[in-house]
């Protein structure tokens, strides 16, 4: 059975109401009853869920019984707690979770329900709501180790990453600075090479043609020097071969004159 929207049935009642066996409380259930002072949902064993708006009506409501039902939660605006005299939520099996713990341990202190005892979760399973902080500012227990473990982990991650990758840098730049000395003197000596090889090259060309241009004293060792020398000075020999036969020719036209 469930108590819905806008039920007529009930709707002369002024004083007191008791609804068992119900399994819903639906919204503005009780929205023709503003005069009603008293109401009795206990022993309901399927009542499990109270719409929040289900009590807006019930601007008078001083007692209110839910008692021995399976109700898990309420709303902190189901109803203005303030306003009752009289209340009753014993044998719940209540969900002591953020929401309920934000009003439910005040309205346990306020209306001295010492009976009330949470089922879930499990750090919280058979405490006594009215002992209980109004916050989860002080989440203890396995809630509280898993966040430290879960911080403690995500950091040693982080430093490790941070180590990982500047080990790895410094690494690469080593090695970077490694190979560029090494290459360095390489190109350096074969540069030098280049430059000793040119400036001996320079240096036999200059000689080989100071040799080639004095060699009008001696014919035969210019003729022979001439054979072996490169092709890059047959001019040179030319001109030494052309001065020889004009000594022989003055030294005949003196013989015979």
């Amino acid at each position: 059975m469930q108590i819905c929207h806008k039920s007529n049935i009930f709707r002369k009642l002024t004083e007191k109401l008791f609804c068992h066996f119900n399994s819903r409380v639906c919204e503005y259930a009780f929205s023709n009853l503003p005069d009603l002072e008293r109401l009795n949902l206990s022993r309901c064993p399927k009542l499990h869920h109270i719409d929040e708006n289900a009590f807006d009506s019930l601007l008078n409501l001083k007692s209110l019984d839910l008692s021995v039902c399976e109700i898990r939660r309420l709303s902190p605006v189901l109803i203005d707690w303030s306003r009752l005299q009289s209340l009753d939520l014993s044998g719940n099996p209540w969900h002591c979770d953020c929401e309920q713990l934000s009003f439910l341990p005040e309205v346990a202190r306020f209306l001295n329900l010492t009976d009330l005892v949470c089922a879930t979760p499990e750090e919280y399973a058979l405490k006594l709501i009215v002992e209980l902080p109004s916050s989860c500012s002080s989440m203890s227990g396995i809630h509280m180790v898993l966040v430290i473990v879960a911080g403690a982990l995500t950091l040693i991650s982080v430093l490790s990453f941070a180590l990982f990758y500047h080990r790895n840098r410094l690494h690469f730049d080593c090695c970077t600075r490694n190979d560029d000395h090494s290459s360095a003197p390489l190109y350096a000596h074969s540069l030098l090479i280049s430059s000793a090889n040119a400036y001996d090259k320079s240096d036999l060309l200059s000689n080989t043609t100071f040799y080639s241009s004095s060699t009008n004293q001696n014919s035969t060792s210019t003729n022979s020097s001439n054979r072996s020398s490169p092709p890059a000075y047959t001019a040179t020999r030319n001109v030494d071969i052309e001065a020889d036969i004009a000594d022989d020719n003055e030294n005949g036209d003196d013989y015979y004159s």
